[in-house]
């Protein structure tokens, strides 16, 4: 009799013991699900792992977690563990077999089956898998150097860009005068210090320097006009076609995108409203600034473009 009582007593025990310990599995996989929803795939494991040792098993729920969560962590860094790699291999394999018939359970399985293919992609051998590791670290290498080239070019190519090929920054006033005779007879407008700025009174054409920045004696800047007003259509498609393209370019060559800022304005022009919107796009680094203002204008009745180029470099003036 008090052998039965024993037994009784022990059995209760083990029994308050193993809901105790579910109870806290079910909290540790829980956990696993909150990290998993934070992205930290690392900690997830981690908690499914705690809970497979409460549980002594493993069961569907368990395993397709922490499959989802490894394949997070291959795809981040797919060269970095192999031991990692076979390992998802191995638990993917494992759901396929064994929870196959589960009811209900197509979507999951559909995903681990994805995922069993998608590994698929990565070498079979630590052998395999360390060569590959090898060439793609030389390939990385390989790709920075040629980026650094890249930059470097575009770096260069910013601080010497002249939308205006043949015109030249840098000279003296007299040097500018010399061989750019039409800014003699222009008007002249003094700023602050030594800063001038002078305009030809010849009836500028498209795409050659009509304004001149001066400081010190040195030209360091020019305007330009890029497109002449024109009539353009409702929309100003003709003019932004322009514009768009020559943003394209100028993104590509410098490598990174202007400033944009817009203004409205309306003045009278012979009695009439003339209104305008014009952006401007703006690219600086370190000494140059470069804008590019797209102008659209409604008056009487008509719709016009225009567009004009400003640069300065504020280098040769120190």
């Amino acid at each position: 009799m008090k052998s039965l009582i024993l037994f009784t007593v022990l059995l209760l025990a083990t029994v308050q013991f193993t809901i105790a310990q579910n109870a806290i599995a079910k909290l540790k996989y829980e956990e696993a699900e909150e990290a998993f929803a934070s992205n930290d795939f690392e900690l997830t494991i981690s908690k499914l792992i705690e809970t497979e040792i409460l549980l002594k098993a493993t069961n569907p729920k368990i395993l397709y977690l922490q499959i989802t969560a490894q394949i997070k962590i291959i795809e981040k860094n797919p060269y970095d563990d192999y031991d990692l790699i076979e390992n998802t291999r191995k638990l993917s394999t494992k759901y396929l077999t064994d929870y196959e018939k589960i009811p209900d359970n197509i979507d999951k399985f559909r995903d681990i089956y994805k995922i069993s293919e998608e590994l698929k992609q990565y070498p079979n051998t630590i052998q395999k898998f360390n060569l590959q590791k090898q060439q793609n670290k030389a390939d990385e290498e390989i790709r920075k150097s040629n980026e650094i080239l890249i930059k470097q070019k575009a770096e260069e190519s910013f601080k010497n860009f002249s939308f205006y090929k043949d015109f030249k920054i840098g000279l003296t006033l007299d040097e500018t005068y010399k061989l750019y005779p039409e800014f003699k007879k222009s008007y002249k407008s003094k700023g602050s210090g030594n800063e001038l700025t002078i305009c030809t009174k010849n009836k500028p054409t498209q795409y050659q320097p009509r304004c001149l920045s001066i400081k010190n004696n040195i030209v360091y800047g020019y305007d330009i006009t890029f497109y002449m007003n024109k009539v353009d259509d409702a929309q100003y498609s003709i003019g932004t076609k322009t514009l768009t393209e020559i943003l394209n370019r100028l993104n590509n060559e410098f490598l990174f995108s202007p400033k944009e800022t817009t203004t409205e304005s309306t003045s009278k022009v012979s009695g009439m409203d003339l209104y305008t919107k014009t952006k401007d796009y703006t690219w600086s680094k370190n000494t140059k600034t470069i804008i590019l203002s797209f102008s659209q204008s409604t008056y009487m009745g008509e719709y016009l473009t225009n567009g004009d180029f400003h640069s300065e470099d504020e280098s040769l003036i120190k």
